[in-house]
């Protein structure tokens, strides 16, 4: 599989991913374990499928 090919899957599963939907309780349960001590952000949204840029706009809307 060509690098180009492979950067253009990623585009497409990210847009995919931001375009899902996600509960209200979802987002406010994942803002609070982003803020733990300790809690690896990107391995988070890694292990939730979550784009790690929609996390922080999130993170963003809730100050």
């Amino acid at each position: 599989m060509q690098v180009t090919s492979v950067a253009n899957n990623l585009k497409i599963l990210s847009h995919v991913l931001e375009n899902v939907s996600w509960p209200l309780a979802e987002r406010a349960a994942l803002v609070s374990r982003s803020y733990e001590p300790g809690m690896s952000v990107s391995l988070m949204v890694r292990q939730e499928g979550v784009v790690v840029s929609l996390l922080f706009q999130w993170r963003k809307l809730e100050r």
